[in-house]
């Protein structure tokens, strides 16, 4: 079976890619040097206005804004982080047909004029915190929209052919399979590039004699001699 090689290229815009708009980060209770912190009871620490762009060659950029107080005990009142303004830069890759951030870092962080254990705080709770919440929900799953498209392509369809007083019947299989995607990141969005193979196939599925009406035949003068009249 012979089988043809076509390329499959798929574009999607960074605009696109989902993630909420706003996520609730988790902050557990702890303690840093003199400082015990928690989650803030009825104003959680929340990132929102969520901008994904282009970074690199290899990386994203996101930028965010962080919102919510953490509860602080010990010499510090609550922290207010509204307005905190985030830059994150983060690699992506393809596993198991999905597109997942990898190694992120805050690259920039615009902090209010925090205490100096505060500020060391904050770093640390948002560099361990937001960036692990990020990674677990950040994800553009490829193999079902890739499986609903090959599932339409190989819809099977079948053709018949009448010769004679036979009909057959044939199916036409495309067999279009496809492969992992090479990804590349571009200022317009990312970039993904599928090998796909056709091995198209025709199979006779049905042989079947037709019974039709033979026309009649015309009737022949009979050649017996014909008996003499008496005189």
């Amino acid at each position: 079976m012979s089988k043809a090689k076509l390329s499959l290229h798929l574009q999607v815009g960074y605009e696109s890619l989902p993630i909420p708009d706003k996520i609730v980060i988790p902050i557990g209770q702890g303690k840093l040097g003199p400082l015990g912190y928690k989650q803030h009871e009825s104003d959680p620490v929340t990132a929102e206005q969520f901008h994904i762009q282009f970074g690199d060659a290899n990386r994203l950029k996101i930028n965010l804004r962080m919102t919510g107080r953490i509860a602080v005990s010990g010499i510090l009142p609550d922290l207010k982080l509204g307005g905190l303004k985030v830059e994150i830069m983060s690699n992506l890759a393809l596993q198991n047909m999905a597109l997942r951030m990898t190694n992120p870092v805050i690259t920039r962080l615009d902090m209010p004029n925090f205490p100096g254990p505060a500020d060391n705080l904050v770093r640390q709770l948002l560099n361990k915190h937001l960036l692990q919440k990020l990674t677990e929900i950040f994800e553009v799953e490829l193999k079902t929209p890739l499986e609903k498209a090959m599932a339409q392509i190989n819809q099977p369809s079948s053709f018949d052919l009448k010769v004679g007083r036979s009909r057959l019947v044939y199916a036409f299989n495309k067999n279009v399979e496809y492969s992992a995607p090479q990804l590349t990141l571009a200022p317009d969005g990312l970039h993904l590039d599928f090998d796909v193979t056709m091995a198209p196939e025709i199979k006779l599925m049905q042989h079947t004699a037709l019974r039709g009406i033979m026309p009649a035949s015309r009737s022949r003068r009979s050649t017996k001699p014909r008996p003499r009249k008496r005189k």
